[in-house]
């Protein structure tokens, strides 16, 4: 049996029967558990928090692991990988609509919101951040938008009044949160493979200058940064953003609430805040 999770969760490993009774409140490998264990289909391990240890054979490929806090500090929690369908590789950087951002090892992922939740329902509270970077709190995501604060349908900004994204299949609609309640079409090239986030030009940077800068073709890409109201969140923000031509952050910049920046290849800022 295979389970499409919201998200992207996808198992059709040979441990689907006992997701399923998690899921149901049955057992998972001999512990009791409900949704909290298993949010949309993405099993947790945390065993001091009454969520059960998974062993290989119940989570093949890299096991139930690797969650850290956002900080860089480790933790013994640990998520199935192999129960999403992009197995925790995806950057926080292009986060679809929907989900939010865990830490694993150095890198944040993307996940089900839904799983950000129940590390936080959980106690585990120091693990995860909202799409536009912001630390998880708690806070669920807002609704959709029901008017467009720019120009709808233009492929810049999507959800809810905005509408999709020009390719919704292969464009992501990226940092909905609560103090992002519109969304970001996140800029693809256009010889870009539609179905792989993977294509998503991304870009990183800092005081000291780009980690990863925005490629050079087409000429004159910005880096995009949603922006944030902490110090800390901020800095992360720089760490996962999103390449795009200067027109096209210019629109965002001038009408995303909760705010939005674009920064030149030597890391200025040249719209938004």
């Amino acid at each position: 049996m295979a389970t499409q999770a919201c998200g992207g969760a996808l198992s059709t490993s040979p441990a689907d029967a006992g997701q399923d009774a998690a899921r149901d409140g049955g057992t998972l490998d001999g512990a009791t558990s409900g949704n909290r264990c298993a949010p949309d289909g993405v099993r947790i391990c945390a065993p001091q928090d009454g969520c059960p240890d998974l062993t290989g054979s119940s989570c093949p490929g890299a096991g139930c692991k690797d969650v850290s806090a956002v900080d860089g500090g480790t933790t013994s929690d640990g998520v199935c990988w192999s129960d999403l369908q992009d197995l925790g590789d995806v950057s926080c950087a292009a986060c679809n609509d929907g989900q939010s951002c865990i830490g694993r090892g150095a890198e944040l992922r993307c996940v089900p919101n839904d799983v950000c939740r129940a590390f936080w329902d959980l106690g585990i509270r120091d693990v995860c951040t909202y799409a536009d970077k912001h630390a998880y709190d708690g806070r669920p995501l807002p609704p959709e938008p029901s008017s467009c604060p720019g120009p709808a349908g233009e492929g810049d900004l999507c959800g809810g009044a905005c509408g999709a994204c020009r390719n919704d299949e292969a464009q992501r609609c990226v940092g909905r949160s609560p103090d992002h309640p519109t969304g970001v079409c996140a800029w693809l090239p256009a010889a870009a493979d539609p179905p792989d986030p993977s294509t998503i030009p991304t870009c990183a940077f800092s005081a000291t200058g780009y980690a990863v800068a925005c490629p050079p073709a087409p000429a004159g890409l910005v880096c995009g940064v949603f922006a944030a109201t902490g110090s800390a969140d901020a800095a992360l923000s720089k760490q996962y953003g999103l390449c795009m031509p200067p027109d096209m952050c210019q629109t965002i910049a001038n009408a995303l609430p909760g705010g939005f920046g674009c920064y030149s290849a030597e890391g200025a800022l040249v719209a938004g805040r």
